[in-house]
């Protein structure tokens, strides 16, 4: 494989992959309240127990507090089938 090759295969992988992440993170649901087993909810001033579910909201992508989890698995998949893509694959003969 080229240099031109390993480039378009490096960006297209990394664009499928940035998809996938990007999908993962947007489907994370934070909730807004406490919620006890029998159904009552904490409000969020902390006074008043409510008997209602607790909310569910889908994060945005740029809430790292809530899906860092999935940025750094797509750094880390990235970088690593780059650095493989890219690594110099040569072999040195032994001299005998």
């Amino acid at each position: 494989m080229n240099k031109k090759q390993r480039i378009i295969l490096s960006v297209a992988v990394t664009l499928i992959l940035f998809v996938i992440a990007y999908s993962c993170s947007t489907s994370i649901k934070k909730s807004y309240g406490y919620t006890y087993p029998d159904g009552y909810v904490f409000d969020s001033w902390g006074t008043n127990w409510e008997a209602r579910e607790t909310t569910y909201v889908n994060v945005e992508f740029y809430e790292l507090q809530y899906n860092w989890y999935v940025w750094i698995l797509f750094i880390i998949v990235s970088g690593g089938f780059n650095y493989k893509l890219f690594s110099d694959k040569k072999q040195r003969k032994k001299k005998n």
